[in-house]
């Protein structure tokens, strides 16, 4: 994958999206990157071909797990179970940003002879991820135990 094509992954990408397409520049890293709010969740798509050539990053922004109804323990408890029960090769995954603090679910997606449709698709997933988890923090009824 070269730079040209994840040009065209993009553009591609916001046609079918309808939204407005950005003009992509490396930063002084060589990272080309953009950014589309979806549905009210920002989705951010980052490629560092000096990283990971294959492989461009989507990370979606969830939210603050600080200053909920429901104690920041109980939500990023729930968030770990979540990682736990994804047993797949390159499963989302769900962090704290480390400079905002924001949770977000980062995702890996294979470049190589991608599709725009493809691109779309995982952010139309992870972005009904994001607000299901804005609902209830994917946490049930059930107590968490406390950790001992």
């Amino acid at each position: 994958m070269s730079a040209a094509n994840f040009e065209n992954l993009c553009t591609g990408f916001c046609e079918l999206a309808r939204v407005p397409s950005p003009e992509l520049g490396a930063d002084g890293d060589g990272m080309l990157a953009f950014h589309v709010d979806w549905h009210g969740v920002t989705v951010n798509v980052m490629y560092l071909p000096s990283q990971a050539r294959e492989h461009a990053f989507v990370m979606f922004d969830l939210g603050d797990a600080q200053g909920q109804p429901l104690d920041e323990v109980l939500i990023l408890r729930a968030l770990l179970r979540a990682n736990f029960m994804a047993l797949q090769p390159n499963p989302p995954c769900f962090a704290c940003h480390p400079l905002s603090g924001a949770v977000v679910l980062q995702c890996v997606f294979p470049v190589l002879d991608a599709a725009p449709a493809g691109l779309l698709t995982l952010i139309d997933e992870g972005v009904t991820l994001a607000l299901q988890w804005r609902e209830g923090f994917f946490i049930d009824d059930t107590p968490t135990p406390p950790v001992a």
